[in-house]
């Protein structure tokens, strides 16, 4: 169900609390469900590696986030079939954030 249904995809600051391994067939449904050119916005931390907090955001139960660095999530989006339209850094008081806009490639 939903194949090639939407026209866009909102996923702010939600893929970096799936673990690495994870993201790949979390991107290619992203692309099962999206129309050809539909737009998929994400957001995620920027660095290195994972981690588990006890605190973020004034938040204090423990939360998992995975970081991603700007090639690796290019080659992650390209290889579920993306076109990065833009992507962008910018400081956040308490972390970096990485943001993309993609569009589904054409068939």
């Amino acid at each position: 169900p939903l194949s090639a249904t939407a026209v866009g995809i909102w996923a702010c600051a939600s893929l970096l609390h799936l673990p690495q391994t994870a993201v790949p067939a979390t991107l290619r449904e992203f692309a099962r469900v999206l129309q050809p050119g539909g737009i998929l916005y994400l957001s995620v931390k920027q660095g290195d590696g994972d981690q588990w907090t006890a605190t973020a955001y004034g938040h204090t139960a423990r939360r998992y986030f995975a970081f991603w660095q700007p090639d690796t999530l290019a080659q992650q989006l390209a290889a579920a079939g993306f076109a990065i339209l833009e992507q962008f850094s910018y400081a956040w008081p308490e972390t970096n954030w990485l943001i993309c806009y993609a569009q589904k490639k054409q068939k």
